[in-house]
């Protein structure tokens, strides 16, 4: 069952932060969130709302072979990355694209959303994925 709650937990964290990550266990339901996210950006805004890339899928890693270029051009955008762990050497360059977006992204609806990446502030310990450790490890 979709749980309503924890999305509005991800747009208030989205309109106060550039990134937002979500962290749990396979199968908890992280990537149908971001996209019922995207789903309703699309229906509230004209023209593209969100770029989605699954870096599971080969096409998907292909689009990034020039990845600064490739994701430069949707900074006004909601960027799912699904799976971003599967690319480690992503995350540099995300950071200095995240601090790009800082000036377009808080306060609005765009930002980034990492599935499954390992550095999160979000959920917290008092909403924890469902079937996830009831202890957690917070990195920066």
């Amino acid at each position: 069952m979709f749980d309503r709650a924890r999305l509005l937990d991800l747009r208030d964290e989205l309109a106060h932060k550039p990134a937002v990550a979500l962290l749990g266990p396979r199968q908890t339901g992280k990537t149908t969130l971001a996209l019922v996210l995207a789903d309703e950006l699309a229906r509230a805004q004209p023209g593209p709302s969100s770029l989605y890339l699954d870096l599971e899928s080969e096409r998907d890693r292909a689009r990034l072979g020039e990845a600064e270029l490739s994701l430069s051009g949707h900074l006004d955008k909601l960027v799912i990355l699904d799976e971003v762990h599967r690319v480690p050497a992503l995350f540099p360059l995300l950071r200095g694209l995240i601090g790009q977006a800082l000036p377009t992204a808080v306060g609005r609806a765009s930002a980034c959303c990492w599935v499954r990446h390992r550095w999160t502030c979000w959920p917290s310990p008092a909403r924890p994925w469902p079937g996830a450790s009831p202890t957690w490890n917070w990195h920066r």
